[in-house]
């Protein structure tokens, strides 16, 4: 067996005549570098890390390749008009006030058939509220980004199915739609902690979205691009540091409402 001294002499001798060039020798390999953590800093300044950056352009600012989902947009908007005569009509009426958390939480509570609110529920109520100021706080860079006018900007004639609160939307720019954001993000956050019933509370998150194109309040792919913001912005704040307690939380009382309502 030829001695470890043996080698390490005969690869310096064949080194010093150029055998083996010092290049043809591979390096150590380098010790692994340690994975980035989410840093605490960043989650409470409020850095959303280019969310808006990952959306594309609203259809018409994408030039003529995309002409068929601005068409797609315009077909829908008058499917809306038409729809606003049925019941789904009614419900996209109802489904035009306001976006803030409480609403989510009436929503939600009617379609699961228990309470959701700050007093009845205040781990799921921080659960909602904190996912929904995070998204919407990603959502105000988008608008700020694209500054797309509403529907009924480019068709006055449209009183939409809310006339009473048309006006006040013209302060807000459409893309992405902001209704969408924060219903979609309630959708994501309560059928994680009810994951029993999340077929029923992402359909009427769903559909609290789509009433945004049938009231002609939004484009349909201003709520597309709502939903994808949404699950972002989601994706994000799971990172938190202090997710898993607010999560943990909200699941043991969501956990003992479906018992208490199953008894």
């Amino acid at each position: 067996m030829i001695q470890k001294s043996t080698l390490a002499a005969l690869f310096a001798a064949l080194l010093a005549a150029g055998t083996v060039q010092a290049a043809d020798v591979a390096p150590a390999a380098a010790p692994a570098k340690a994975l980035p953590q989410t840093l605490p800093e960043q989650v409470v300044a409020g850095e959303y890390l280019g969310f808006e950056d990952f959306l594309p352009a609203p259809p018409e600012k994408l030039g003529e390749g995309y002409a068929w989902k601005r068409a797609a947009d315009e077909r829908a908007r008058e499917a809306g008009v038409k729809l606003r005569a049925t019941a789904r009509g009614d419900l996209a009426k109802y489904d035009a006030e306001s976006a803030l958390t409480e609403m989510r939480e009436i929503m939600l509570s009617e379609v699961i058939g228990m309470e959701i609110s700050e007093k009845a529920t205040p781990a799921i109520h921080r659960y909602l509220d904190e996912a929904i100021q995070n998204a919407r706080k990603a959502m105000r860079n988008a608008k700020a980004k694209h500054m797309r006018d509403r529907p009924f900007a480019q068709h006055p004639e449209d009183e939409t199915c809310r006339p009473d609160i048309r006006d006040q939307l013209n302060a807000h720019v459409s893309y992405p739609s902001g209704h969408t954001i924060t219903a979609w993000t309630a959708g994501l956050v309560l059928s994680s902690v009810m994951p029993s019933r999340g077929d029923i509370i992402l359909k009427r998150m769903y559909e609290a979205g789509e009433s945004r194109w049938i009231c002609g309040h939004h484009w349909q792919s201003d709520v597309e691009a709502g939903r994808n913001m949404a699950a972002a912005a989601f994706a994000f704040f799971v990172s938190r540091p202090d997710y898993p307690e607010i999560y943990a939380a909200a699941r043991a009382e969501a956990d003992a409402l479906i018992e208490k309502k199953n008894n």
